[in-house]
């Protein structure tokens, strides 16, 4: 999990902290905290969510969640 991309990606849509993130996905935040730590795996349909609402293309996608 590169966290940094993501929060990068997160702050050109306007979300500066985690709160946007918890809500979109309707986790606590020790949830999100241990998924951008990689402590637990994401989930596909939270990932899908993801990619849908910062827009996140092929290649950040799998930088964002190590996919290669």
């Amino acid at each position: 999990m590169n966290a940094n991309l993501l929060r990068a990606k997160m702050a050109l849509k306007g979300d500066y902290d985690l709160t946007p993130l918890m809500d979109l996905l309707d986790l606590s935040r020790p949830a999100v905290t241990a998924r951008m730590n990689g402590e637990t795996d994401w989930k596909l349909p939270e990932m899908r969510t993801i990619i849908r609402k910062y827009e996140l293309t092929e290649v950040e996608t799998c930088d964002v969640f190590e996919l290669r």
